[in-house]
C-alpha cells in the first residue's frame, strides 16, 4: 500500500510518522525548499527569525506524551517567557509564563520540530502538485514528475486543495503579515506580547532561542485582509513605534505574507476521509488554528486509515 500526502508541515509529518509502520510505502510531496509550514524560520546574515508560529501551548494528554521524544532530544524546549497583554499602548497585564499550559519553541529554531519529524520520511521537496485524478489508483501530476498512490491525502490549506481536486473541504482560513526586523536601541522587558485594538495582533522580543535585538511582528488577520504587502512594512513599523512609545532604530526588516496564517473557526469534523475512494484531507483548520489543533486532526485521521489498512 503506496501512500502519498502533499504537505510537509506539521500535520502531513506527523501523519507520516503514524502511518509508515502499516504502509509499504509513504511519500510525502512538499512544493517548498524545506519541510515545516508555518513551524518556520527565516534566515538572514548571522540571525534567525521563527516568522510562523512563535510557540505552541500543550493542553492535552495525549498532545504532551507526543512531545516527549522531541522534549527528551531538546528539539523543542519550554518559554517561560515575560508575557504582556497590551491594550494599544497600555499595557494591561504581565506574568511569566509557567508550566501549565506548557509553552514549547523549537531548538534552536521552529524549523527544527519539521526537520526533526521528517529525518526518517521519504519526502520530495520543491515538488508542487498541479492535479490530481482516480484511475485505478490515485495519479498525481507535478510540475516535473507523475506518482501513482493507493490513497491520497492532503495536508495543506483548504484553498490549496480546491486548486487541484473537487473535494468538500471548506475554507476557512484568514492571512497574516509576518516582520522580521533586527533592533538595536530598543528597550521592552516583556518577550510575548499579545496586543489589542492594533495592526498588530503579537510580537516577540529577545525570544530565548534567537540573537538579542531579533523583533518579530504579526499583523493582525483582518489588516491583512484589507491591505497590501507593499504597505505592511512601513506601517507595521510605525505601529510597534507608537505602541511601544520607541523611536526604534531597524537594522533589518523583511516580510512575509502568510495567506494561510489562522482558521477562522473549525469545520466540525477533525478530517476528511472517503474511505471508498482512499483520499483524505486533514490539517489545524478542521479544529483550531494551532499546532495541537493540528496534532488532533492528523492523528484522528491516522487512527481511521491505520483501523482501515489493518483490514487488508
Amino acid at each position: 500500500m503506496h501512500i502519498g500526502i502533499i504537505g510537509a508541515g506539521f500535520s502531513g509529518l506527523l501523519l507520516a510518522n503514524r502511518l509508515k509502520d502499516y504502509a509499504t510505502n509513504i511519500t510525502v510531496l512538499e512544493k517548498s525548499k524545506g519541510v515545516s509550514g508555518r513551524l518556520a524560520t527565516r534566515r538572514a546574515i548571522d540571525y534567525h527569525f521563527d516568522h510562523g508560529a512563535q510557540f505552541f501551548a500543550a493542553k492535552s494528554k495525549r498532545f504532551l506524551n507526543f512531545l516527549q521524544p522531541l522534549v527528551d532530544n531538546k528539539i523543542i524546549i519550554p518559554w517561560k517567557g515575560d508575557f504582556a497583554e497590551l491594550d494599544y499602548d497600555k499595557v494591561l497585564k504581565t506574568r511569566k509564563w509557567d508550566d501549565e499550559p506548557y509553552h514549547y519553541i523549537g531548538n534552536p529554531s521552529m524549523s527544527a520540530i519539521g526537520k526533526f519529524l521528517a529525518k526518517d520520511i521519504d519526502v520530495h521537496k520543491e515538488t508542487k502538485v498541479l492535479k490530481a485524478y482516480k484511475n485505478k489508483s490515485w495519479v498525481v501530476k507535478t510540475q516535473t514528475n507523475s506518482y501513482e498512490f493507493d490513497i491520497l491525502i492532503f495536508a495543506i490549506p483548504c484553498a490549496q486543495v480546491k486548486e487541484i481536486i473537487d473535494i468538500p473541504v471548506t475554507d476557512t482560513m484568514i492571512p497574516c503579515f509576518s516582520l522580521m526586523t533586527k533592533v538595536d536601541n530598543f528597550d521592552w522587558p516583556y518577550n510575548a506580547n499579545f496586543v489589542k485594538n492594533s495592526k498588530i495582533s503579537w510580537f516577540s522580543y529577545n525570544k530565548p532561542t534567537a540573537k538579542k535585538g531579533t523583533l518579530v511582528v504579526l499583523s493582525t488577520n483582518q489588516y491583512a485582509l484589507d491591505n497590501n504587502k507593499e504597505n505592511a512594512i512601513d506601517d507595521l513599523t510605525n505601529e510597534i513605534r507608537l505602541i511601544t512609545k520607541q523611536n526604534i532604530n531597524f537594522e533589518y526588516k523583511s516580510l512575509q505574507h502568510w495567506r494561510y496564517a489562522n482558521a477562522k473557526k473549525g469545520t466540525g469534523m477533525p478530517f476528511y476521509y472517503d474511505v471508498q475512494n482512499k483520499i483524505a484531507s486533514c490539517g489545524d483548520w478542521y479544529v483550531r488554528g494551532t499546532v495541537e489543533g493540528a496534532f488532533k486532526s492528523s492523528s484522528a485521521l491516522a487512527k481511521k486509515i491505520i483501523d482501515y489498512l489493518k483490514t487488508l
